[in-house]
């Protein structure tokens, strides 16, 4: 692990939980009349309403580049598929990128690479991130957007690529150290989506996401109940408390693009039939490199849950 690495993952991941909160903490010295945090907090949107954060190629390529000669894990690796590629701008190209993780470190490594600049990719991501402070200019800043209905349905239209994560926070809730599992039996709107706009897909899976941290399962169910409303609910912990473990190799594999016939209207047997589709190219791309890439070899499973 590089220091210049360390202080990058310090730093990014400082502002993402610092910004979770310093919102309650400011209100709770607020009330016991310690009113700094609530000044800091209030100067920091106040800023922001005037000179608003905006996307930054300049700042996601020098992490990326700065990744290569400087990464914070062992080693970190973007593989193609035969001859996938990254796609041509405004191309009408889905990235599902999995499993979430805890703190989503190979969305954050593919977003940062360079050679997607030229793509134009929007990452969608929980609306909540975009409104927590110092947060949400990193969001902002790599571009990030809401992952809504309607700015889909927005981006989709004009044939914008995108990029999002399937299995969102409930596949955070439900991780495990160590175990290969995505979220998707119950993920078919991104399928219906993709079958309206006449997008194809490009399935990312992460070797090492599930390696990064530890977990305390507490109270599953109610932490899953928490994700319907879009809030994340997990206990976890790193190598050093949040960071995490750096002795691990990152590799994000990039299959190439899987072609989906345009539906303006399908049916629930249609969004069924290629959403089973998608399940079956998530499972032959990851046989087809876990043995090089899973810590386990050939031994690794995927579950789909």
């Amino acid at each position: 692990m590089h220091w210049l690495g360390l202080t990058k993952m310090l730093v990014f991941l400082s502002s993402w939980l610092g910004g979770a909160l310093i919102i309650p903490l400011a209100c709770i010295l607020a009330w016991c009349k310690i009113y700094i945090p609530m000044y800091i907090l209030l100067s920091y949107y106040g800023f922001r309403a005037i000179f608003p954060a905006a996307k930054s190629d300049a700042i996601r390529e020098w992490m990326g580049v700065s990744n290569d000669v400087t990464p914070y894990y062992r080693s970190q690796e973007l593989i193609f598929e035969d001859d996938a590629c990254p796609p041509e701008p405004d191309s009408s190209t889905m990235f599902t990128v999995g499993p979430h993780g805890i703190l989503t470190q190979g969305w954050c490594f593919l977003n940062c690479s360079p050679l997607f600049t030229k793509s134009n990719i929007t990452w969608l991501i929980a609306e909540i991130l975009l409104y927590l402070p110092f947060c949400k200019d990193f969001m902002i800043w790599g571009g990030g957007a809401p992952c809504t209905g309607p700015y889909f349905k927005k981006l989709m239209s004009v044939g914008a690529n995108i990029a999002l994560i399937p299995g969102g926070f409930e596949e955070a809730t439900l991780y495990h150290h160590g175990k290969h599992q995505l979220y998707l039996k119950h993920r078919q709107g991104f399928i219906k989506y993709a079958l309206q706009y006449g997008y194809k897909i490009q399935i990312c899976y992460v070797f090492g996401e599930e390696l990064c941290y530890w977990t305390v399962e507490v109270m599953p169910s109610l932490m899953l109940w928490l994700n319907k409303f879009k809030l994340p609910g997990v206990f976890f912990c790193g190598s050093y408390f949040f960071l995490p473990n750096p002795d691990i190799d990152m590799t994000v594999v990039m299959s190439i693009p899987m072609e989906l016939p345009h539906i303006k209207n399908p049916t629930h047997e249609d969004v069924d039939k290629y959403h089973a589709l998608y399940i079956e190219k998530v499972t032959a791309l990851f046989n087809k490199f876990k043995g090089k890439y899973a810590a386990e070899g050939e031994d690794a499973v995927l579950h789909i849950v």
